[in-house]
């Protein structure tokens, strides 16, 4: 006789039968279907999640989070059309790419310095053209 692996409990077997009838099943659901179908006593989060985990699902985030300044959708400039009478190099150019510049420093989190370096030079750059 081969032999068998630990035997999972009541309560491992009704969460997992659930999670597999409701994969995006919260925890408050699995709660109030042991209750709803006349089982004593309660279920755990953790062997909610462990069951949850061990049958390759994600947790379900718990509610709204506010963005941080690293996950935050950058914040987009509109760059001026392209004229055909510009001299290549001129200063509106050059601010384009630096603002280029910036949006691909900004996408990486180990690059602020380089980011407040571009800014930096962008202000000098249209402070020097400006007068």
């Amino acid at each position: 006789m081969a032999k068998r692996g630990p035997k999972a409990t009541g309560k491992q077997n009704f969460v997992a039968d659930f999670l597999h009838k409701n994969p995006g099943a919260n925890e408050k659901a699995i709660k109030e279907a042991w209750t709803a179908s006349g089982h004593e006593g309660t279920v755990s989060s953790s062997m909610i999640y462990k069951v949850k985990s061990s049958l390759g699902l994600p947790r379900l985030p718990r509610g709204p989070r506010k963005a941080t300044a690293k996950h935050a959708a950058p914040r987009v400039r509109e760059v001026a059309p392209r004229v055909e009478s510009r001299k290549a190099g001129s200063v509106d150019e050059i601010e384009a790419a630096l603002d280029r510049a910036i949006y691909k420093a900004m996408e990486h989190e180990n690059l602020s310095d380089v980011e407040s370096a571009l800014r930096r030079a962008r202000r000098l750059l249209i402070k020097k053209s400006n007068g």
